[in-house]
């Protein structure tokens, strides 16, 4: 299977994603939010409603990941989930106003290219 498949879950893969990338930047705001040291930090950490928006997310995203498994092959929508590594880069650059190096934009790129590379094709 590959993503020009016309059975690949694409609504799915896409939700999939996006629950992905939500999980990296709430697990940001979490650790912003947490303040002190010690075991106040975790304190902190626990009652952050970040962290309780992140784990309801995290329970629907494991649902999906096992729907995904189940109508497409492990070694394509693993892969393909690695692009939420370059578009987290993205929107913390926006969202967080982190400054990346140009060497993370290019592993960035490099990644979206092998995705790219590995949804092209098909298995036999």
């Amino acid at each position: 299977m590959s993503i020009k498949n016309k059975n690949f879950p694409y609504i799915l893969f896409t939700i999939f994603m996006i629950f992905e990338v939500s999980i990296f930047l709430l697990n940001k705001l979490t650790s912003i939010d947490a303040k002190g040291s010690g075991f106040d930090y975790y304190i902190n950490i626990f009652l952050s409603p970040w962290l309780w928006v992140t784990l309801i997310i995290a329970l629907v995203q494991l649902v999906l990941w096992r729907k995904l498994l189940s109508k497409a092959e492990l070694s394509l929508v693993y892969s393909l989930s690695s692009l939420s590594y370059p578009v987290t880069m993205l929107i913390s650059n926006y969202m967080f106003k982190e400054n990346l190096h140009m060497f993370v934009w290019l592993g960035g790129a490099l990644i979206s290219l092998g995705v790219l590379l590995v949804g092209s094709s098909s298995s036999k």
